[in-house]
């Protein structure tokens, strides 16, 4: 702590003040120090919502992405997924907008799995140079992956979506 000349001034003070309080107290000769303001003495509710429930998708049926999407992955035989998408030109020209510049137009299928050792990874797939409608058959998915995918404009390492698909369970 810097000290000034007349040997500290108010901040000594306010220091000898505070270090003396908490030595009384300690002591047993000095009284405590107030409770904690909680957020009700400030007018502050306390209640908390509810806890977030997890469900898995695949017991539920629940669809967890847009269900009317132009992007589409949809399970072909026990260890492919088929893309499918439709841009429009608004949807193109969000992304445009969000990116900031032109970017290359590209499928993008994310697939999370779980090996045997139940440690879960991530495989980002991407197809460049697709057009604003196409379909892409992707192969070797691991069984029990997620996968969702979503098509966009990309610009070296960004990547802005411009539609995605729900998740699919394989």
């Amino acid at each position: 702590m810097a000290v000034n000349e007349n040997g500290g001034g108010p901040l000594r003070k306010l220091l000898g003040k505070v270090v003396g309080r908490v030595v009384d107290v300690a002591l047993g000769t000095g009284r405590p120090p107030p409770p904690p303001t909680t957020g009700t003495d400030l007018g502050i509710s306390e209640t908390r919502p509810p806890e977030p429930t997890i469900t898995d998708a695949s017991e539920t049926g629940t669809d967890l992405g847009n269900s009317e999407s132009p992007v589409e992955v949809a399970a072909v035989g026990d260890a492919s997924v088929r893309l499918s998408w439709a841009l429009s030109d608004d949807a193109l020209a969000r992304a445009r907008r969000v990116l900031g510049e032109d970017g290359e137009l590209k499928a993008r299928l994310v697939v999370v799995a779980r090996d045997d050792e139940r440690v879960v990874s991530s495989q980002i797939h991407d197809k460049g140079g697709v057009g604003a409608a196409g379909e892409w058959l992707v192969r070797h998915i691991p069984e029990g992956a997620r996968c969702t995918a979503a098509v966009g404009l990309s610009r070296g390492e960004r990547f802005v979506s411009a539609a995605h698909a729900r998740v699919v369970v394989l």
